[in-house]
């Protein structure tokens, strides 16, 4: 993430670009302690902030309170679903957050699942690739001092405005993406990607789909999130990524991602588990260890490190590290040891 200069000592975790760190989306204790998680991220030299929301904590609330907790370190939303909140909402809440913490602020958005979005929040999860390309126009409108339009029945509401005096600069807008049509919406209409549950050689890819996509070459960022537990026993942090990857794998866009990487036949065999029993140990069962080994980065320091690096070295802008315990947790205290230990290795 692009950090604007303080006059904060600090020195960067490393050269071969930003390097940022991901809230769970689980949290285990009091979210003033991951607030201290990122000040403390701050002084271990890293960049960036990302708050995701599924059920765990409002990101808007999460990425400004740690924004205000730190000095030099951009924070972002990554990603809230469009789906969740009117785009009048999401222009204000993201108003709000460019005004509490000025240039610091990311918005990040995304059509999460239906099971999220109308099963959670009562919303269709009809076309949802331009519901979000609409929600974008609308909201990028309001943040420059504009009236919302309505014209879209994707993004309805109309007469809006943000009524904060001064307006603050526009936050950048960041979209979630996955398979091509997303990518190339992000690279058409966003300010930057974020690219989730991914390895560096599919980020070649992705980056080639975003970067044909643009009006301006190489105007759009992008921001890699990778679970990494840093352990001198992987087995732990692979048990806890099987889990994820199935709860991933019961959606047809993930599945249609993972099969793009390589595992068509394991995503076949989930897709008929899955619609015949509905089993999340089912579906557990059969993801492929190949799978978890590439996209968990488990065990000493250097390892997870190296491995990190090779992201860089794939063309990412900024690598954020989305940590999780050696028992699967997400305790504050417990996820500081791996983002220190990394830092150390790549200072």
């Amino acid at each position: 993430m692009v950090s604007t200069s303080t006059s904060c000592s600090w020195s960067p975790v490393t050269d071969y670009g930003s390097l940022s760190v991901v809230l769970p989306t689980r949290y285990q204790g009091p979210l003033l302690e991951y607030v201290e998680l990122a000040t403390r991220c701050e002084g271990w030299g890293y960049d960036g902030v990302w708050a995701t929301e599924v059920a765990g904590a409002d990101a808007f609330v999460l990425a400004t309170a740690c924004g205000l907790a730190t000095q030099r370190m951009t924070v972002g939303t990554g990603a809230v679903a469009v789906g969740s909140r009117s785009p009048a909402m999401i222009a204000l809440s993201a108003a709000t957050a460019s005004s509490l913490v000025p240039e610091h602020f990311i918005l990040g958005l995304g059509t999460s699942t239906p099971a999220i979005v109308s099963g959670w929040h009562g919303q269709p999860f009809e076309a949802p690739l331009r519901r979000l390309e609409a929600t974008v126009d609308v909201v990028r409108a309001v943040l420059a001092g504009r009236e919302s339009s309505g014209n879209s029945p994707l993004a309805p509401g109309s007469g809006f405005r943000v009524e904060i005096d001064p307006l603050p600069a526009p936050a950048p807008i960041y979209t979630a993406a996955l398979r091509a049509a997303s990518l190339r919406l992000a690279g058409r209409q966003a300010d930057g990607a974020i690219l989730t549950l991914t390895d560096p050689a599919h980020v070649e890819w992705q980056l080639r789909q975003i970067h044909d996509a643009e009006a301006v070459a190489g105007s759009t960022q992008a921001v890699v999130y990778v679970r990494c537990c840093v352990t001198a026993d992987p087995e732990g942090a692979h048990s806890w990524m099987r889990r994820e990857l199935a709860w991933y794998s019961t959606s047809s866009a993930y599945r249609e991602h993972f099969a793009s990487m390589g595992h068509e036949q394991a995503m076949h065999d989930i897709a008929e588990v899955w619609g015949r029993d509905r089993s999340i140990e089912g579906v557990a069962d059969l993801v492929p260890q190949p799978l978890i080994d590439d996209l968990m980065l488990a065990g000493s320091a250097e390892v997870v490190s190296a491995r990190l690096a090779e992201f860089w070295a794939a063309g990412a802008n900024d690598v954020a590290i989305y940590p999780i315990s050696a028992d699967g947790t997400c305790r504050a205290a417990d996820l500081a040891a791996t983002l220190s230990s990394v830092a150390t290795v790549l200072r």
